[in-house]
């Protein structure tokens, strides 16, 4: 509507363009404000729906209050004209409504139609906790459709070569949600993000740690959500030892081309105090690292609630100190490494 308004007023009388616009914006916005007018959902509300283009906003801001039959009329008739994402962004909607799946959920199983969307798996994900504790009948078949939809879209984040160590905080700090609102923890976050890594990497050491620190190794033949959920049931205390995950590496000798950190930030050193230069600390492990295993290796310290607590040296060559997150995290790791003067 606001474009159809734009295109309407920006042309003078008299100009060239003014007339073609009239005649192609003129009914939209006729349409619209008679859809305006309408007190119920007809044939005839529908029609003038698909005229004005309203959007699924429009729509259930107009339709979707009242009654719950009016609701679910509303969802209903908007479900299959859900763009994806916009659909996964409303599923607890449609399931509350009692909406038949039928109706949204071939766009969610339909690899092309999940490719298309650009929708990377944390999306998903974030959908799939949502809706997880829902008592409608047919949740289990949209959480298995967001399941297998997360799985499809790895497709779409870059593939990592060589050798990668990665290891996720599930220390207690982590079990804080992402907001007030939200039902995604920094944990999730960290193992989601791990278990993406996995099938994303050609070869891949994973992790966790806490008080203490385990290898936990994963299948890519299993899902994304599954081995995210194997990484969280690995007991490893409370406390954010994470100096000995690099410790690890150290005392094995294992050589990595990466190393990347899914953490808080809020770690301590072999001495129970936040610092980067202890006698054991993520920083001097680090450098200890570079000086007897691999001195070209690449770390990524992820900082997931981006309180920018640096637990390396900010100078140090080939280190990526990044504060926040995203599931495109993975695009800068590819770009970093193409750029030479690193």
């Amino acid at each position: 509507a606001r474009k159809a308004l734009y295109n309407y007023l920006i042309y003078p009388e008299g100009h060239p363009k003014a007339i073609k616009n009239r005649l192609k914006y003129l009914p939209i916005l006729k349409a619209k404000e008679e859809l305006m007018k309408c007190d119920k959902l007809d044939e005839n509300a529908k029609k003038l729906a698909e005229e004005a283009h309203a959007t699924w906003e429009v729509f259930i801001s107009k339709f979707g209050v009242g009654s719950e039959e009016n609701k679910r009329n509303a969802w209903e008739y908007i479900s299959s004209k859900l763009p994806v994402m916009a659909c996964i962004r409303n599923l607890r909607n449609l399931l509350n409504n009692k909406v038949d799946t039928k109706l949204f959920l071939p766009k969610l199983q339909d690899e092309k139609t999940i490719l298309n969307s650009k929708q990377l798996p944390f999306r998903w994900f974030s959908a799939y906790r949502e809706i997880e504790g829902n008592d409608n009948p047919s949740t289990g078949k949209v959480l298995d459709a967001l399941q297998n939809a997360m799985d499809i879209s790895i497709q779409n984040v870059p593939r990592l070569g060589g050798i990668t160590f990665s290891s996720a905080d599930n220390s207690g700090s982590m079990d804080s949600p992402l907001s007030e609102r939200s039902k995604v923890k920094y944990c999730d976050v960290a193992n989601i993000m791990q278990a993406m890594l996995a099938h994303v990497s050609d070869d891949i050491l994973t992790s966790v740690f806490a008080e203490h620190f385990k290898i936990v190794n994963v299948s890519k033949r299993d899902g994304i959500i599954t081995n995210m959920k194997k990484f969280k049931a690995t007991d490893v205390g409370y406390s954010t030892d994470a100096y000995k995950a690099l410790m690890y590496l150290n005392e094995n000798k294992i050589k990595v081309d990466r190393i990347i950190i899914f953490s808080d930030m809020q770690c301590y050193d072999s001495f129970g105090r936040y610092s980067v230069v202890g006698e054991r600390s993520l920083g001097t492990e680090f450098k200890k690292y570079k000086r007897q295993v691999n001195p070209n290796v690449r770390l990524y310290s992820i900082d997931l609630a981006g309180y920018g607590t640096a637990q390396f040296p900010q100078d140090e060559l080939n280190v990526a100190l990044i504060a926040g997150w995203s599931d495109k995290i993975f695009e800068f790791i590819k770009l970093f490494e193409s750029d030479k003067k690193q």
